[in-house]
């Protein structure tokens, strides 16, 4: 092996390292819930994709006539 495979061999090897302990680092804590792109979700109604607030709207307003649910003082609100 000559000292330029040699060189180029051990660089590659601490990539690799430097790219597996980056991988194995803790993923920062979720805070709270993102409702912006949950609301964006896709589902399925009807046989047409809709974004998931345009179901979550259309069923609060066929359930009780609003867009808006009030629960235990909270009131959570789907808007685009």
């Amino acid at each position: 092996m000559t000292r330029i495979q040699k060189i180029f061999l051990g660089c590659l090897c601490v990539v690799v390292t430097l790219m597996l302990f980056r991988h194995l680092q803790p993923t920062p804590p979720i805070r709270g819930f993102d409702v912006d792109t949950f609301g964006r979700l896709p589902v399925q109604e009807g046989g047409r994709l809709k974004p998931m607030d345009a179901v979550a709207r259309a069923s609060l307003m066929a359930i009780g006539g609003k867009q808006t649910y009030r629960d235990l003082g909270r009131t959570a609100s789907f808007s685009s």
